[in-house]
């Protein structure tokens, strides 16, 4: 494992190659010419190295060989990606996270020979740094290697698995009373519950004090 001193050396190394290609070339070329010239400037300054480096992904039982690759690698320690554009998205800065996850280096240069002034297209990226992470595929492994020292079969695993996708849920549950609840037969008129049932009214009364009403209106008009 690399000290913090030691990798930073490292990158101000690969910093000032950069700089010496931006320097002879401008910022008006390919990726496929900037990567040939670092990789000649890397060896110059005695920096081992490797290109197009294939990381594999995992995603559950499927493994997709050289899912991904680096433009270099360089002391087991730096991963370096090469760009040549106007401007950088936030896409190419995770796309170099990605790369330091599944490697598990701890210093991650993205360098963008597309700008006008080379230092302003660095961006330095960490994953633990110094110490970085264990690569992806070790520690797959080492998950795998614990459950099969605690005895579980893969099989086993895989119906503990299905099992929990099949338990009922609250949804499931809340769905399955409503559908009782609509299926319940409708009660008889017999067995409903009895309607408070209206005051019959009384019209012969109620047309007397209409005319009480009026004569006592009469009276008192004829009185004024």
């Amino acid at each position: 494992m690399r000290t913090e001193e030691e990798i930073n050396r490292i990158a101000y190394e690969i910093r000032g190659a950069a700089l010496s290609i931006h320097r002879a070339l401008g910022p008006g070329c390919f990726e496929s010419a900037y990567a040939p010239c670092l990789a000649y400037e890397l060896r110059k300054r005695k920096l081992g190295f490797e290109q197009k480096v294939p990381l594999s992904l995992h995603y559950e039982e499927l493994t997709i060989e050289r899912a991904y690759e680096p433009d270099f690698r360089v002391e087991e320690c730096v991963i370096i990606e090469v760009k040549a554009l106007e401007v950088l998205t936030p896409i190419h800065g995770r796309q170099v996270r990605t790369y330091l996850r599944l490697s598990g280096c701890p210093l991650g240069l993205l360098i963008n020979f597309g700008a006008i002034q080379i230092f302003d297209g660095i961006t330095r990226i960490v994953n633990n740094f110094p110490e970085g992470t264990p690569p992806y595929s070790d520690r797959r492994r080492q998950a795998s290697g614990t459950s099969e020292a605690s005895g579980e079969p893969r099989a086993a695993r895989l119906a503990g698995r299905l099992a929990a996708a099949r338990r009922p849920s609250a949804l499931s549950a809340f769905l399955r009373s409503l559908r009782e609840s609509v299926q319940r037969p409708l009660l008889s008129p017999r067995q409903r519950p009895p309607f408070p049932q209206r005051r019959p009214r009384n019209h012969a009364r109620a047309r007397q004090n209409r005319l009480r009403s009026m004569c006592a209106i009469r009276s008192r008009a004829c009185a004024s």
